[in-house]
C-alpha cells in the first residue's frame, strides 16, 4: 500500500495535467487510475480522448466506475462531456487510492440510477 504522502504526490500530478488540458479548452474524457504511467519521479496522464469542452459524445469507452452519473443515465443519448466530468472522474480515482479498491461497476447499473451504492464505507 503506498502511504498517503505518495498518494497525495501522484494525486497532485494527475490533477495538475488535468488542469493543464481544460486550460486548452479540452477535457481529457479516459481518467482512471489505468492510465496513470510513471517515469522516474514524474507521473504522467495518458490516453486522453481529446474531447473539446461540451463536445457530444459518441459513446463513452472509458471505465464505468469514473463516468459521472448524469452521463451514465444518459449514455447513448449523446450527452455533452464537460470539465466537471472530469473533476467526478478525478474524485473516484482519488477515493480510489485512498481506499484501495475499486467496487465493479456494470454500466446497466448506472444507467438505472443505482450508482449510490459504489462505495461503501
Amino acid at each position: 500500500m503506498l502511504p498517503e504522502a505518495e498518494i497525495l504526490r501522484i494525486f497532485t500530478q494527475v490533477a495538475l495535467a488535468v488542469e493543464q488540458i481544460h486550460s486548452q479548452d479540452q477535457v481529457h474524457a479516459n481518467i482512471s487510475s489505468c492510465h496513470i504511467y510513471f517515469d522516474k519521479d514524474c507521473v504522467k496522464l495518458g490516453s486522453q480522448a481529446n474531447v473539446a469542452v461540451n463536445q457530444r459524445l459518441q459513446s463513452y469507452q472509458g471505465d464505468w466506475y469514473y463516468l459521472a452519473p448524469d452521463l451514465a443515465k444518459k449514455a447513448g443519448n449523446y450527452k455533452l462531456y464537460g470539465q466537471k466530468d472530469d473533476i467526478f472522474a478525478l474524485g473516484m480515482l482519488l477515493l480510489e487510492m485512498l481506499i484501495r479498491q475499486k467496487k465493479h461497476v456494470k454500466e446497466k447499473d448506472l444507467k438505472s440510477g443505482e450508482y449510490h451504492n459504489l462505495v461503501h464505507f
